[in-house]
């Protein structure tokens, strides 16, 4: 089983409280939450946050490797207060 990486919040200028996209460096807020355990035990148990940047070339990336979709929720139906 891989490391938890904790995840990172930030306030909008609304002051509500949402996580920021997993990608190293980036700074975006998350715009979806990304549940690859749906298709396959390999990656049990984890998920991710990606902002539209990141959602588009993984979605690619995923597509040739897996055949599949990635399945995920809109951030904005999450309450991260």
């Amino acid at each position: 089983m891989g490391k938890s990486i904790p995840i990172k919040y930030k306030r909008d200028k609304n002051g509500k409280r949402r996580p920021m996209c997993d990608y190293p460096e980036c700074c975006n807020f998350a715009y979806v939450e990304i549940y690859p355990s749906m298709i396959s035990k390999k990656y049990e148990s984890s998920w991710f946050y990606m902002c539209k940047k990141h959602l588009k070339s993984e979605t690619k990336v995923f597509l040739k490797k897996c055949g599949e979709k990635l399945p995920y929720c809109m951030c904005d139906k999450i309450d991260c207060a």
